[in-house]
């Protein structure tokens, strides 16, 4: 059960990140010597890079976050409705697999469009 919450906890600070660096990155407030970003060698090479870089990659972010917040409120209806299994694990779990391919899909498209 206490995993269920830490994969539940999981979820949720990926989307947070995930959130606040699309809202930054969508306002054009994301500094450059910031510790959030899509960073990669391509996209550092010049602020227009950056630039282009991190608006091909909003839309990974967002579906991710989206996936994410879908994913607690399911994990959690679930928790309520049933009684606890391991089964109920694979859903949490399943997310935070999408969450992170999202993000490495949104740092690839990033990379690949400078």
């Amino acid at each position: 059960m206490v995993i269920y919450f830490v994969l539940i906890s999981v979820m949720s600070a990926q989307i947070a990140v995930s959130e606040g660096m699309r809202r930054k990155i969508a306002q054009g407030t994301l500094e450059r010597k910031s510790r959030s970003g899509l960073k990669a060698s391509k996209t550092n090479a010049s602020e227009e890079a950056r630039r282009r870089g991190h608006e091909t990659g909003l839309m990974y972010l967002r579906i991710g976050s989206i996936c994410g917040i879908v994913g607690v409120v399911v994990s959690l209806a679930l928790l309520i409705m049933m009684s606890f299994s391991h089964v109920l694990i694979a859903v949490p779990l399943l997310v935070l697999v999408v969450q992170i391919a999202t993000t490495v899909a949104a740092l690839t498209v990033a990379k690949d469009a400078v």
